[in-house]
């Protein structure tokens, strides 16, 4: 796809997936830069959060009929 995305880095600080408290960090931040997009999430429930959000900023299958 030209001018298209072509990588999602995912990057995690941790890959603890206890859910041992309240407490777990499931902040993230997003970057899109070019053609490279990178998640980086303390934990693997940041990360996914992370993930669903790229998800959402994608054209839908409809967009995409012509």
């Amino acid at each position: 796809m030209p001018g298209g995305l072509t990588t999602l880095e995912l990057v995690l600080a941790s890959d603890d997936d206890t859910l041992s408290s309240w407490a777990v960090n499931e902040s993230y931040t997003l970057t899109v830069r070019n053609a490279h997009a990178t998640i980086r999430a303390d934990s693997p429930f940041g990360g996914l959060h992370g993930l669903e959000t790229f998800y959402q900023l994608l054209p839908s299958a409809s967009a995409r009929i012509y």
